[in-house]
């Protein structure tokens, strides 16, 4: 039932969705990401992304209510975008967040509708929306990734996405998922803006 309900929005093999061998090679690829160390690192960029957000506030008109929620998820995608492909200014952050709404907004239907065990294929209310609305955040994505990869070049972009992979097992998998790349990365913004 999870995987019906979460796999249009998580893609069916992300990590969130993974089982077995697929799911040990993913988490082994991202883990080393995650070292307290690396965290560290990302410090400033977290501090320089939150200054420039204050900058804005503080360049807003008084008088107009602020919009905290827009404000944080714009902050998140900024932070996501420098740390992992070093190029906030690239994205669309309104269409984005328009395209994130527009799939979060089928959720309930698609609840609904796992719930009592209805196929998959079913219609409902702004299903055709939701899914151009991931292939927006998909296409969004894949942009951002060939920006840096026109920059960085193909093998360092991969390294900043992935980190450093532990196995060589994990390294061909990985390199044998190229359209995963945008997916996944679609992905961590999708969840971290939501």
């Amino acid at each position: 039932m999870a995987r019906q309900l979460l796999s249009p929005m998580l893609g069916p093999t992300s990590l969130f969705m993974a089982e077995g061998a697929d799911w040990r090679w993913q988490r082994r690829a991202v883990a080393p990401t995650f070292r307290h160390d690396k965290l560290l690192a990302l410090v400033p960029t977290f501090s320089a992304i939150a200054v420039r957000q204050v900058d804005r506030w503080r360049a807003a008109p008084r008088e107009r209510p602020v919009d905290v929620a827009e404000a944080m998820a714009q902050t998140t995608c900024e932070v996501i975008v420098d740390t992992m492909l070093g190029s906030a200014g690239a994205l669309d952050v309104q269409g984005f967040a328009r395209a994130l709404t527009t799939e979060l907004d089928s959720f309930p239907w698609r609840f609904i509708l796992t719930s009592f065990r209805a196929p998959s294929w079913l219609p409902y209310p702004g299903r055709q929306s939701a899914a151009g609305a991931r292939e927006h955040i998909y296409r969004e994505a894949a942009r951002l990734v060939a920006q840096r990869r026109a920059r960085t070049g193909k093998s360092a972009a991969r390294r900043a996405w992935a980190g450093t992979l532990h196995s060589t097992d994990a390294q061909q998998r990985y390199a044998t998922a190229e359209g995963s790349v945008s997916r996944r990365y679609a992905l961590l913004l999708t969840l971290d803006a939501a």
